[in-house]
């Protein structure tokens, strides 16, 4: 699992928080999406969106790089 240090609070919405992260392992900055576990029913079901995103190639979709769990959160890390 990567290394994110959170650089600053993007955007905050009803299912999580989108912060800009600095990637230590790669020493590159990306969004990444956290949704704290209990606004998860069914965690598996989660992992829907980021399987779907990496499966679509265009210019309106953002592309995913990973997605995980960390510190009670889910996650989405984001071009």
């Amino acid at each position: 699992m990567p290394e994110y240090e959170k650089i600053r609070k993007l955007r905050e919405g009803n299912f999580g928080e989108v912060w800009l992260v600095h990637n230590k392992a790669l020493g590159v900055d990306t969004a990444v999406k956290y949704v704290p576990l209990t606004r998860i029913k069914n965690p598996t079901k989660f992992y829907e969106e980021p399987t779907t995103l990496m499966s679509l190639e265009h210019p309106n979709i953002v592309k995913v790089l990973d997605a995980g769990r960390e510190n009670g959160s889910l996650y989405i890390a984001m071009e």
